[in-house]
């Protein structure tokens, strides 16, 4: 505020432009620090699930890998075999909450390599 009100300043700027850039900085830790919360909760999710095997029912009759699979067939699934599989995520045993980064894989069971409350 000193050099401000000395006018040795190049530019001129007041206290609106000051609220405004702490406002950018303030805003953006916020979405850096949420966006990275995020990565380490899907992460820990992924590595353990809150049900890593659950039940569905057939509601059609399908085939799944040459497995026909009747209508009203109770089947199970086992999630935890997904999130470790090597095929779909790399070093699998490994906390990598980056892997996430820039990712459009959420939580929810709409992806099907990531299943940690189950699908459908």
């Amino acid at each position: 505020m000193d050099i401000m009100q000395s006018g040795e300043a190049e530019f001129q700027f007041d206290h609106r432009h000051i609220k405004a850039i702490l406002l950018d900085m303030l805003l953006a830790a916020m979405d850096t620090t949420a966006s990275t919360a995020e990565w380490i909760l899907t992460e820990l999710l992924r590595l353990h699930p809150a049900v890593p095997l659950f039940f569905h029912e057939a509601m059609e009759d399908c085939v799944v890998d040459d497995l026909h699979i009747q209508k009203e067939t109770r089947i199970i699934i086992n999630c935890y075999a997904i999130h470790m599989d090597p095929n779909v995520w790399p070093d699998p045993e490994k906390f990598f909450p980056e892997r996430f980064v820039g990712s459009s894989i959420d939580f929810r069971g709409r992806e099907l390599q990531l299943l940690p409350f189950g699908s459908g």
